[in-house]
């Protein structure tokens, strides 16, 4: 009998707890959704190619102190929109590995550093992606008529008023990464290169999740 009543309140207490994690989780996600769906509608609204504020990130040796960081919307459609950064964010080394690779492992870590420390919960539910852009990006959304690709030259957001060089990612695996100059050319970056890195997230804007 004492074990019947003790069987019966272990599987009472299981239960218990069980609803009660599944009814703290479904009120944290009621909390948000409001704040998401604003989000996606104000992404949708937006005119090709403006400036849109998201997330922030320290640029100072003062920890605490942190800057909204400006994007360039370059592409949507109904489910996604492609950002990226207005500003070079940071200088990084893109590998140590003398191997191929689509992308290198000390930028990788860069880019997720970044997107834990960057966006609160919110913001970080809507980002699917966190990379650098290609040259064929450049290539489609900022190279002018003549060629000319001065338009993909970006600022050191640390440095007011200097551009700055930055990675892009490789769009076949190579044993070192491509970067784009402030004089709008490619060059091939080398083992132990610093350049900047300017970010590119994908954001999830459907309205049918």
């Amino acid at each position: 009998m004492k074990k019947r009543i003790l069987l019966v309140f272990m599987i009472s207490m299981f239960i218990m707890s069980f609803f009660s994690k599944a009814f703290a989780l479904n009120v944290e996600e009621i909390k948000a959704l409001p704040t998401l769906l604003q989000m996606k509608d104000l992404i949708q609204d937006i005119n090709q190619m403006p400036t849109f504020k998201y997330g922030s990130i320290n640029l100072t040796s003062d920890p605490s102190e942190k800057s909204e960081i400006d994007w360039i919307v370059l592409d949507k459609n109904e489910a996604t929109a492609t950002l990226v950064s207005k500003k070079v964010l940071d200088k990084s080394e893109y590998s140590d590995q003398n191997q191929e690779l689509l992308m290198g492992e000390i930028i990788g870590k860069w880019l997720k550093d970044f997107k834990t420390k960057a966006f609160d919960v919110v913001e970080l539910k809507l980002i699917t992606d966190c990379t650098l852009l290609t040259k064929s990006d450049i290539d489609k959304y900022f190279t002018q008529a003549d060629g000319n690709k001065k338009l993909a030259v970006a600022e050191n957001a640390r440095s007011e008023g200097q551009n700055l060089d930055y990675w892009l990612a490789n769009e076949e695996k190579a044993r070192s990464g491509m970067y784009f100059s402030i004089y709008g050319n490619y060059f091939t970056g080398h083992y132990g290169e610093k350049f900047g890195v300017r970010p590119v997230l994908k954001i999830n804007i459907s309205t049918n999740q």
